[in-house]
């Protein structure tokens, strides 16, 4: 089958934050694929609002976006604008991090 979208997506299992507008934190999701368009969301919990704002803390993503297509748990996002970089999650630290003879 042929490609036909105008966007690549890549695969993704990453951990999303889905929130309203209003920025009260209701629901979380996976995402499956993503791009720099939209993404196919799992969502979990309560049905998705029309209008939400996602977080998508490990691709250094948060953007606003609109449900373009739902089927069941999947929702298919397009973003409303080009996502604004996330400050990168901190590394996990090791208790050896500040010991010189380790």
């Amino acid at each position: 089958m042929d490609e036909k979208r105008a966007v690549l997506r890549r695969r993704t299992y990453l951990a999303a934050q889905l929130s309203s507008r209003d920025g009260i934190a209701w629901s979380e999701g996976v995402v499956r694929n993503l791009s720099e368009a939209g993404a196919l969301i799992e969502a979990r919990g309560a049905p998705l609002p029309e209008s939400l704002d996602v977080a998508i803390p490990l691709a250094g993503v948060r953007t606003p976006a609109r449900v373009a297509w739902r089927h069941g748990v999947l929702a298919g996002l397009q973003f409303q604008r080009p996502p604004a970089p996330l400050a990168p999650p901190k590394p996990i630290a090791s208790p050896y991090d500040d010991d010189p003879n380790y």
